[in-house]
């Protein structure tokens, strides 16, 4: 299951999000793609840009921290390629009159900027309300519950073939001799007592 986040705008220039828990990896991939038809098309993201990340379960972690908090947090992906950052900051209102962002908080926002080695830098943002926040923070904490009782089970399944391979090994062993302190081994001894 994923979560899906669309904001297109009348001006092309929208994007949407698409956060996507994976089991198998114990992680999250976060998709960003920009806008590029209008706002009223049956397809207005198709074919557009798109950047693509991962997010650990502890930088799922860092992100409800930051909704419960209110407060701002990067993180830093670096490979030999590119540098991948990725924001979860505080959105605030924007004055048109004063060019400049009022204290007038509106929600959140993800941002993912992507610098190649080679090449041109790539930022794609997508906002949430205060409403869209809290179903993503109910969103990632419902993942890591999984994650979780994946984990566990994994351990259990570990634990039990450890057990199992332990208890062959020792049924495998032939069942040596007793010896004495000189390396024989004792003989029996018939002395008429039966």
């Amino acid at each position: 299951m994923s979560l899906n986040i669309f904001k297109p705008q009348r001006n092309g220039n929208g994007a949407c999000c698409n956060i996507a828990l994976n089991l198998d990896d114990k992680c999250f991939y976060v998709n960003l793609q920009r806008q590029v038809a209008a706002f009223d098309s049956p397809a207005p993201f198709k074919g557009g840009k798109r950047l693509t990340t991962k997010l650990s379960t502890f930088e799922a972690g860092q992100i409800l921290v930051c909704i419960q908090r209110n407060f701002d947090q990067q993180m830093v992906h670096k490979t030999p390629e590119a540098t991948t950052n990725i924001y979860f900051q505080r959105f605030f209102k924007w004055d048109d009159e004063k060019k400049a962002y009022t204290t007038q908080q509106l929600g959140y926002y993800i941002s993912v900027t992507r610098t190649p080695k080679e090449g041109e830098k790539d930022t794609i943002r997508v906002g949430f309300t205060y409403g869209e926040a809290e179903v993503l923070r109910q969103y990632l904490i419902w993942s890591l519950g999984l994650i979780f009782v994946k984990q566990t089970e994994e351990q259990k399944v570990k634990a039990e073939t450890a057990r199992t391979n332990k208890a062959e090994k020792s049924a495998e062993k032939p069942v040596e001799t007793p010896q004495d302190s000189e390396g024989v081994a004792p003989t029996a001894v018939d002395d008429g007592s039966l």
